[in-house]
């Protein structure tokens, strides 16, 4: 065998490249003149031109007509145009037209960006003489974010560079950054001819930035988190004037380095350089993508949050890590010790997993990374608060006993010790008290305990206060937290300012489209419609319906679907059943599409689907819905869990309405008593129920029981306010009086429920109108029928318009 011609695969590499070089005369482009190189890339040359109508100056980038060029190439170069084209964003290059030369090359026309490429900035340069410290190196850090929010921006629309580098972004004369060169750049939802652009087993990317994914030929998982690597090592390279690993000699060894070997820290090489910046892009080199921050947008924010001098969720990440190894190396002699019962075990698990998914807070972060650079006793440290920590909740676990309280011993009594004993436990330990107490917070929600959450939501935000920045989204959420707990407790006016605050904060800080922003909008809408201002509530739910919708992701399609059913709510208060019903099964479509259809909140919005089919009439259709998903309820969330009982209620309303009353009485009575016992009496959850336990008395013919039920109604829905609950519970009662042939005293009341239904829903409107046919039926039993056809007369019309012709009522 002869001997190979090249030396080594870099050669090869480099020899391959001058025989695919486009060494053409320069090209003629039909409306652009004064053509001049100013670049060659992997694809293509670019040109400065001007064109000739406008006389602009603009970049014009034709593809490399040369042996070896292939369709491929030609396609990656094509969709650059339809990939940029759709992007709107003042730091990503725009698009201006496209086109093919005479001889059938294809070229893109561009704006033409006047700068220098970000390695070269003034800002990089002034910080690499500063030695990358503080404050010297601040404006050079305020450039790299706001190139991360660029690429944040192609992201959210569904673009992923794949090609990040220094030399790709362009700082122009005024200061700002320009992301350059989508050529490699993938979209969600390739179409079948877009793959050849990115086959299986060929490396595309520019070396040595690109991620271990792409180096390992993992093209299926590449997504944002491999351009948030690239960003990574742009800021590496930045900081230290070398990329973070060594991609000389051949690729292999190259691409093998990437996949698998650490980047020295950048301190190392250079000693000055700010640590906080080096956390921020270590965190971003992660090997391990789950391990990376999410998106170049929570990049972008830890880097502002370090030129704010707040605390880092990198520093945080790191620190909470060292925190769980501990926990873990302890996790077998904890569970060994709690292994007496079975419950017990089981419950430990799921404490451990929950000491694991909780998050320290930053000032503790900073607390224990601090420590660690001091002395080498904060290994020893870290183990032994991790010790604490478990055997917390090892003395928290061990008061639920299933010899004494049976097999139905509850996690809620664990938590209960847990949040007694929290002071005592970690008097010294602000942070870690603020972790306990936030995963407390929400484990109470997730149950529905919503006093509980509320003192836990009290104690954390105190906490909070001391530890977090005012801005900080984990201190925002609890803000979350806290609205939803004050609303379920029916403080409903302390909780409408809770999420009017949290979403003008939110949009703010993070925008109007950010998640936890239009979680907080979904709260206002919904406190709007308690309030009866139905203009507000819509307006507040259809502008999250089309935020949300607008970049679609599962948490997204929760949070529209929230809406939506809010929307679908006011649609049938406003007379609408047939558009509340489409509403709300669109609402239970977003759910399942975002958890599937054994999801909490699926699950809900079927039980709510079935309250829309029946104020259509169709109570065959909701106890279908009922019959299967109260039982998955029930084994999902327990029997005393809020959305288990209005589920049965519903189901019970439908078995009574399909003539299936002894059934559908039983039911609705163990609700009732469920509910007075869990929720109070005078809850609103527990009035719904006692209206159809009212009503179920009077179908068996108890008179004075049915009317004493209604009238305890009547004063408990004044206590909450004046709102529909209470112009039907008025409606019921004055029914009740007319069954037992009391006429004359049922009027006044009739007459009541009418007006103040005419006043807050207008006349117009279905329920007022059954309210005025059922007044009418009261004067006609008092013998004043001119009054009582005029009353009916109308009433029918206006319920045939609303509910059909053929509806029951």
């Amino acid at each position: 065998m002869s001997e190979a011609w090249f030396e080594d695969e870099a050669t090869f590499a480099a020899a391959v490249r001058d025989a695919l070089r486009d060494d053409a005369p320069t090209p003629v482009a039909p409306g652009y003149a004064d053509l001049q190189e100013i670049g060659r890339g992997g694809q293509g040359v670019v040109y400065s031109a001007t064109h000739v109508a406008t006389r602009r100056r603009v970049a014009l980038k034709v593809l490399f007509d040369a042996p070896g060029r292939s369709r491929s190439a030609r396609r990656r170069f094509e969709r650059e145009l339809e990939i940029v084209a759709s992007l709107r964003d003042p730091r990503l290059v725009q698009v201006y037209d496209g086109g093919a030369l005479p001889d059938g090359r294809p070229f893109v026309v561009m704006e033409l960006v006047d700068g220098a490429p970000l390695d070269a900035s003034p800002a990089v340069v002034a910080a690499r003489a500063g030695g990358w410290a503080r404050p010297a190196a601040d404006a050079a850090l305020a450039l790299f974010a706001e190139t991360c929010e660029a690429v944040d921006h192609a992201h959210r629309k569904g673009v992923i560079h794949r090609d990040l580098k220094p030399t790709n972004v362009v700082v122009d004369r005024e200061g700002r950054p320009r992301v350059l060169d989508f050529g490699l750049a993938k979209t969600a939802g390739l179409t079948p001819g877009d793959y050849v652009t990115t086959a299986a087993g060929r490396f595309l990317g520019s070396l040595p930035w690109t991620s271990p994914e792409q180096a390992s030929g993992r093209e299926d998982a590449v997504d944002v988190r491999s351009d948030v690597y690239a960003l990574g090592a742009v800021l590496y390279t930045l900081m230290t004037g070398a990329p973070p690993c060594d991609a000389d000699g051949d690729l292999r060894t190259a691409l093998e380095a990437i996949a698998q070997r650490p980047p020295e820290p950048p301190s190392r090489r250079v000693p000055t350089a700010d640590r906080d910046a080096e956390a921020i892009a270590l965190r971003a080199l992660e090997k391990d993508p789950a391990r990376r921050y999410a998106s170049a947008g929570d990049l972008a924010r830890d880097v502002r949050r370090l030129l704010a001098g707040e605390p880092l969720e990198a520093r945080r990440e790191t620190a909470w890590r060292a925190l769980v190894k501990a926990a873990r190396r302890r996790r077998r002699a904890a569970v060994a010790a709690a292994a007496a019962t079975v419950v017990l075990t089981a419950l430990l698990a799921l404490a451990v997993g929950a000491l694991e998914d909780a998050r320290a807070s930053d000032a503790a972060a900073r607390e224990a990374l601090e420590a660690a650079r001091r002395n080498e006793t904060a290994a020893r440290d870290a183990e032994e608060l991790s010790r604490r920590q478990l055997a917390h909740w090892l003395d928290a676990l061990s008061g639920v006993d299933p010899e004494r309280d049976g097999a139905d011993a509850r996690l809620v009594d664990a938590l209960d010790r847990t949040a007694a004993r929290l002071d005592e436990s970690f008097p010294d330990r602000p942070a870690v008290q603020l972790a306990f107490r936030t995963r407390l917070r929400e484990l109470y929600l997730k149950l529905a305990r919503y006093d509980r959450a509320l003192e836990q939501s009290d104690r954390a935000d105190a906490l909070a206060a001391q530890l977090l920045a005012p801005h900080d989204r984990e201190r925002l959420r609890g803000a979350l937290d806290r609205a939803r707990a004050l609303y379920g407790v029916e403080r409903y006016e302390e909780a409408r300012d809770a999420w009017v605050a949290a979403s003008a904060t939110l949009a703010s800080v993070f925008g109007r489209s950010d998640p936890d922003r239009l979680r907080a909008e979904v709260g206002v809408a919904r406190a709007a419609r308690h309030f009866g201002r139905a203009e507000e509530a819509e307006r507040a739910a259809a502008d999250v319906v089309a935020l949300a919708k607008a970049e679609p992701t599962p948490e997204r399609s929760a949070i529209a679907a929230a809406a939506t059913e809010i929307l679908s709510q006011l649609a049938k208060e406003r007379g609408d059943a047939t558009r509340g019903l489409e509403l709300q099964q669109e609402a239970l479509g977003l759910y399942v599409s975002a958890s599937g259809a054994d999801g909490t909140d699926a699950l809900k919005a079927t039980s709510d689907l079935s309250v829309a089919l029946m104020v259509l009439g169709r109570a065959a259709e909701a106890a279908e819905l009922l019959r299967p998903a109260a039982p998955r309820m029930t084994a999902k969330l327990g029997a005393e869990h809020p959305l288990t009982l209005s589920a049965r209620h519903n189901l019970g309303v439908a078995l009574t309405r399909l003539g299936e009353v002894e059934e559908g009485d039983r039911i609705l009575s163990d609700v009732y008593e469920l509910r007075a016992r869990r929720l109070g009496a005078d809850a609103a959850d527990t009035l719904v129920t006692l209206n159809e336990v009212a009503g179920a008395a009077a179908r068996r013919g108890e008179r004075e029981e049915a009317i004493r039920l209604a009238r305890r109604l009547v004063e408990g829905r004044r206590r909450l306010g004046a709102n529909l609950d209470l112009w039907i519970a008025q409606n019921n009662l004055a029914g009740f009086l007319r069954d037992a042939g009391d006429a004359a005293a049922a009027e006044p009341v009739y007459r009541e429920a009418v007006a103040a239904a005419d006043a807050g829903l207008g006349a117009a409107h279905w329920i007022a109108a059954l309210f005025r046919a059922n007044l009418g039926r009261c004067l006609s039993d008092l013998g004043r029928f001119d009054e009582s056809e005029v009353l009916i007369a109308e009433a029918e019309t206006r319920v045939a318009e609303a509910l059909g012709a053929d509806h029951a009522h």
